[in-house]
C-alpha cells in the first residue's frame, strides 16, 4: 500500500476525479495519503475551486522562484505545468500520480516514483474504503469521459482491481476461519472464555457421571437388601413346607 507517501496530483487525474467523483479524494486523503496539488497545476482545472479543495482536504503546493524559472526556460516534451510537477515532486518527496506517459517516464528517470490515477481506486479496495463494485463503476466513468486514456491503464486497473479484491475476501475468509476455530488473532478474552466454558463443561459431566454412579451404587444396595429380606421372609415357608410334607408322609 502506498499509506506512507504524499501524493501529487497532476491536472489530468484531478479533472478525471472531478468529472466522476470528487470524494475519492477525500477517501485517498484519509485511508491512502495526503493529497497535494501544484498550484499552476491547479490553476488549470476549471471544475475545482480553492474552497472545494480545501473541503476536500487537498492542499496546494507552491513551488519556488528557482522552480518557475527552471520549469520555463526548460525545452522538450513536458510542458511548463508537467515541469512543475516533476520538480516539486522531485524536491519534496512525493509521489506523482499521472496518467501522462512523458511525465511518468521523466519521474522515473528522476527517481520520483509514480502512480496511476485509477491505482487509488484499487489502493482504496485493498484498504476496505471502497466495495470493489463501487471502484469499478468510478474507472468506467472516468475511461467514459476521458477518450485520450490508453485502453491498456484501464485493462491493468481491472487486473490489479481484480487480484486486490481476491486477496481482501481470502483475508476476511482467513479471519472468520481463526475466530470460529479459537486460533490466530481471536481475543483472549475469547480464548479464555472458550477454555473456561470446556471446562465448565468437563465439570458438569464429571458431575453428572459422579451422581450416575451414586445412583448405581444406591440401586445395587436396593437390590441386594430386597434379596436378603425376601430370603428372610421365605425361611419360615420354607420349614412350613417341610413340616407339611413329614404330615403327610406319616398319614
Amino acid at each position: 500500500m502506498v499509506s506512507a507517501r504524499l501524493l501529487l496530483l497532476d491536472a489530468c487525474v484531478l479533472i478525471d476525479f472531478a468529472t466522476s467523483d470528487l470524494s475519492v479524494l477525500t477517501l485517498v486523503t484519509a485511508h491512502i495519503g495526503q493529497v497535494h496539488v501544484p498550484s499552476p497545476v491547479f490553476d488549470e482545472v476549471e471544475q475545482v475551486d480553492e474552497s472545494l479543495a480545501a473541503s476536500l482536504g487537498l492542499k496546494l503546493v507552491e513551488p519556488t522562484i528557482e522552480m518557475l524559472l527552471d520549469a520555463g526556460a526548460a525545452r522538450g516534451r513536458l510542458s511548463f505545468q508537467d515541469r512543475i510537477c516533476l520538480l516539486v515532486a522531485k524536491e519534496g518527496g512525493f509521489t506523482c500520480v499521472s496518467n501522462d506517459r512523458r511525465l511518468r517516464m521523466s519521474c522515473e528517470a528522476e527517481g520520483v516514483p509514480v502512480l496511476w490515477g485509477l491505482e487509488l481506486l484499487v489502493e482504496l479496495v485493498a484498504a476496505r474504503a471502497i466495495p470493489a463494485e463501487v471502484a469499478r463503476d468510478i474507472a468506467a466513468r472516468i475511461v467514459s469521459a476521458n477518450r485520450r486514456m490508453d485502453p491498456n491503464v484501464y485493462a491493468r486497473f481491472l487486473k490489479g482491481l481484480a487480484s486486490r479484491s481476491r486477496g481482501v475476501h481470502e483475508n476476511d475468509l482467513r479471519q472468520r476461519v481463526e475466530l470460529r476455530s479459537g486460533g490466530g488473532c481471536m481475543n483472549p478474552t475469547r480464548q479464555s472464555y472458550r477454555r473456561g466454558r470446556s471446562s465448565k463443561l468437563c465439570s458438569m459431566r464429571g458431575i453428572v457421571w459422579g451422581r450416575s454412579r451414586v445412583s448405581t451404587c444406591r440401586a445395587v444396595c436396593w437390590l441386594i437388601s430386597r434379596t436378603i429380606r425376601f430370603r428372610r421372609k421365605s425361611r419360615p415357608l420354607q420349614r412350613l413346607s417341610l413340616r407339611v410334607r413329614g404330615l403327610t408322609a406319616h398319614s
